[in-house]
């Protein structure tokens, strides 16, 4: 499906491709953007996708990474 025509075909090419990101280690939507919210505005950075379950994504990042701290003093965030 290359051209989605309804909302519906939109979702279900969301959920083929996140699939493949799981599956394929060099799938290229396997590293996301993941945005903070910061006192500058917002931040971007990539983060790989581990898991996907009832539209909640898991992802790795570095721990000492500066989105962990960013995400402490402000929980919105978007993929």
């Amino acid at each position: 499906m290359n051209d989605p025509k309804t909302l519906d075909d939109m979702l279900s090419m969301a959920e083929g491709t996140i699939h493949a990101a799981l599956t394929k280690r060099n799938h290229p939507a396997r590293e996301i953007a993941f945005c903070t919210v910061t006192p500058d505005g917002p931040a971007a950075r990539t983060v790989v996708l581990r898991s996907w379950k009832a539209a909640v994504a898991t992802v790795q990042t570095d721990a000492a990474s500066a989105k962990v701290g960013e995400l402490g003093a402000d929980t919105r965030a978007a993929l």
